[in-house]
């Protein structure tokens, strides 16, 4: 078990055989790809990652990557507290014929060489899981509105349907059997 400071490249094939776990954080700030999309860099994204090998003697990495995050509201475009979870369920392969064998549960990371830098890899697990725009809540929204639906009140089967109006192009059809 490895638990506190992080390192900065890992082995993934070696910890699996070792059935190695990870726990620790990691400053938001360290992820520039991650920043880019943020209102600021503050907070930690918290790691814990399992490694193993399953019944076929596949390498995987098991686990979970979380955060809160400070985004734009695209409503009031005030700051909104964002929190993501990232499930982890990665099987550590050699190539892209390997990964298309995987089972659909399982996420592939193509390894050629031992050492992964694991920043990057929690890096894409965050952005993988954030949402693709960020809202706050209807009732803490500073926007001002109500609610946020073009909709009346009510379900869509309370609404009275529009009245019938003829076909315009029915007189074409009187004309053409009129020949």
């Amino acid at each position: 078990m490895f638990t506190g400071q992080l390192p900065k490249h890992f082995s993934p094939r070696k910890l699996a055989y070792q059935n190695a776990f990870f726990e620790g954080e990691v400053p938001v700030a360290s992820c520039p790809r991650l920043t880019e999309l943020l209102a600021d860099d503050r907070g930690v994204v918290k790691v814990s990652l399992q490694f193993e090998v399953d019944e076929q003697r596949r390498p995987l990495i098991k686990g979970q990557v979380s955060t809160t995050i400070d985004m734009i509201c695209e409503r009031c475009l005030d700051v909104a507290e964002i929190d993501v979870v990232a499930p982890v369920s990665v099987a550590v392969v050699r190539n892209e014929e390997q990964a298309g064998n995987l089972p659909a549960d399982l996420d592939p990371l193509i390894v050629e060489e031992e050492a992964v830098e694991l920043l990057p890899f929690i890096e894409q697990e965050i952005l993988l899981c954030m949402p693709g725009f960020a809202y706050h809540e209807n009732e803490t929204c500073h926007s001002g509105q109500e609610a946020y639906s073009t909709m009346p009140e009510g379900s869509a089967e309370e609404l009275e349907p529009e009245p019938q109006r003829p076909n315009p192009f029915s007189v074409l059809a009187g004309l053409k059997a009129g020949k």
